[in-house]
């Protein structure tokens, strides 16, 4: 056989097969503690980016990472724009991608002050609670509940806001509270009793994080081997790990993760 016919053949079998420098996959990536940021090198640092590595290795597919404002990504992956995203699984927040498998699993909490006796929903009535401008949660739940809706552009700004009962409370979910009590966001500059002052956090939604594709990407048959790679890396306990390293809950059921909070 031709040496030329035979590097290609073996070139065709390997996972990442039809992928070069000029054709390989962008993951957007949201701009948001603690899943994306920029790293004191400039670089994209962050839960997401930890775990689209162990997907490269085990799918040999090479990944560019953009970091892009949650809004802008949302737009560029159903656009085709960028061709991956890891996101909470929601055909109507995310519309026109594919759900490529199951990286873990976080939750919509309510953390109300300690001070404002909240232990239930019903509780929530002309009560003031901060919401991410714009955000997911601020979408799906700030007309709920009888609730007064605050827009607040971070969550180091919720948090604040409510350690003063600014707020009577504020939405996030388990893995940005996880990353805070870790201490792993150094720029929120929080006082060091600052979990004494909320109260017990209740639980508004469990959702499936999950890698997706474009359905407008031209790289629609790398589908089979990044599926395959998430279940391999999820098998393997590695996201497990990424969780526990940036302080969330459990990475490997969507069972109720209550226990754990």
């Amino acid at each position: 056989m031709d040496l030329r016919v035979l590097v290609l053949f073996v070139f065709l079998l390997l996972p990442g097969g039809f992928v070069t420098a000029e054709n390989r996959p962008t993951l957007a990536l949201l701009d948001f503690f603690p899943f994306g940021r920029a790293g004191d090198s400039g670089k994209p640092i962050g839960l997401m980016v930890d775990m689209i590595r162990e997907i490269e290795k085990a799918s040999g597919i090479p990944i560019d990472i953009k970091l892009m404002p949650i809004p802008r990504a949302l737009r560029s992956v159903t656009l085709g724009e960028a061709d991956l995203m890891i996101s909470y699984k929601d055909d109507q927040m995310l519309p026109g991608v594919t759900f490529l498998g199951n990286m873990g699993c976080l939750q919509a909490l309510l953390i109300p002050h300690g001070n404002s006796h909240i232990s239930s929903l019903d509780d929530l009535t002309d009560k003031r609670i901060g919401f991410i401008s714009k955000g997911y949660f601020h979408i799906k739940f700030a007309h709920q509940f009888g609730l007064i809706p605050v827009e607040v552009p971070s969550n180091e700004s919720m948090l604040h806001m409510t350690l003063r009962h600014w707020l009577d409370g504020f939405v996030i979910n388990s893995i940005v509270l996880g990353a805070y009590k870790k201490g792993l966001a150094e720029h929120a500059h929080l006082p060091g009793d600052w979990q004494t002052k909320l109260g017990t956090p209740i639980i508004l939604e469990t959702m499936e994080t999950h890698l997706s594709i474009s359905r407008r990407s031209k790289l629609q048959h790398l589908i089979p081997v990044l599926s395959k790679a998430v279940e391999t890396v999820k098998k393997q306990g590695l996201f497990q790990q990424l969780y526990d390293r940036y302080g969330g809950v459990d990475a490997s059921n969507c069972g109720d993760l209550s226990d754990s909070l």
